[in-house]
């Protein structure tokens, strides 16, 4: 018989995370613990906040199935028992946690991976500012590999931001996020600015129930899909549209899926980004395995929090990875 254990954990910002649709200063999350045993596993998940979900909501969920998971559902019978979201990603890493250390093996050989996890390149966000403040954060993350510069703000500002994120950043490869805060009208323009500062990925300009709008829009550079793909429900339809598709846990609910995506994306040509939520190392961590060979990498999440349970940094090639050991992922000693 296992043990469930759910908890919502609230972590301080070093700094404030602005993007087109709000600022925060803080960050909630569901951290699950769930016991068989002498055996331990671990997941913890953010949730999505424009889909309604909170950490009270996430809580309820798990509360729902908490019979089910204590029974022994496995991570194929909780795709059934939750739809994507926060609380099936929280319960899913947990489950591949306490599956690897019961095997006496990892989660990253269960996946199929030949060795240990690798660190990752990822991007680093440039939050969303005024030109002269993005431009003093770009100078300031200049060494960094790859930018993810936030817009989207519809002040007739955004094309003067990328300039000066490109000037502050002039080597570094840069991506934009718009996060749907862009009209059919802007795009043209804003995209062709995009394009002569030789970034490399626009990612959502419009909302999702503007999608259509996209059909007859020629871009100068690739579109990737966040908001717009949220699990394979919605893959097909993004991919006719979006020449890559932002995974992120928190929307699709966990690495199970979140794997048979990137399998279905990889099989029709798309490109594959591997996004995440402003998160602990313990929601990071399975992001970190589904990041191994993607074309694009956002897994700054836990670089942002003043106070995790085992704080990570970019080293200085960019890189984010691996976990601490025994933080997440099968065999060795946890950390509670």
């Amino acid at each position: 018989m296992r043990h469930l254990q759910a908890s919502i954990n609230t972590r301080r910002l070093k700094r404030p995370f602005v993007i087109a649709t709000g600022a925060r200063t803080e960050q909630a999350s569901v951290a699950i613990t769930l016991s068989q045993g002498s055996y331990v596993g671990y997941g913890e998940a953010v949730g999505v906040s424009y889909r309604g979900e909170t950490p009270e909501t996430m809580m309820s969920e798990i509360e729902a199935v908490r019979g089910a998971i204590e029974a022994g559902a496995d991570r194929m019978r909780l795709i059934q028992l939750l739809p994507p979201g926060g609380a099936r990603a929280a319960l899913d890493a947990a489950l591949w946690d306490l599956e690897a250390r019961r095997a006496g093996t990892t989660v990253a050989a269960l996946c199929g991976l030949e060795g240990p996890v690798q660190p990752v390149v990822t991007a680093f966000t440039i939050s969303l500012d005024d030109p002269d403040g993005m431009e003093a954060q770009a100078r300031a993350a200049s060494h960094r590999p790859l930018l993810k510069v936030k817009l989207g703000r519809r002040d007739g500002l955004d094309g003067a931001r990328a300039a000066a994120v490109r000037r502050g950043a002039p080597d570094a490869v840069l991506v934009a996020d718009a996060n749907c805060g862009w009209t059919r009208e802007d795009l043209p323009h804003h995209a062709h600015e995009l394009a002569q500062l030789d970034f490399k990925l626009l990612e959502q300009p419009l909302p999702p129930d503007q999608d259509p709008l996209l059909d007859d829009f020629r871009s100068p550079l690739p579109l990737c899909g966040d908001e717009s793909c949220q699990s394979m429900a919605e893959l097909e339809r993004a991919a006719r549209r979006y020449d890559v598709i932002n995974i992120k846990l928190d929307k699709c609910g966990g690495l199970t899926h979140a794997l048979e995506m990137r399998a279905r994306l990889k099989a029709l040509g798309k490109g594959v980004f591997v996004g995440c939520m402003i998160c602990g190392v313990r929601a990071i961590a399975p992001a970190l395995i589904l990041a191994q060979d993607a074309d694009f990498v956002d897994v700054d999440g836990p670089v942002w929090l003043a106070e995790d349970i085992a704080p990570m940094e970019l080293d200085a090639q960019g890189r984010l990875g691996p976990v601490p050991p025994g933080v997440w992922g099968g065999m060795g000693e946890t950390l509670s």
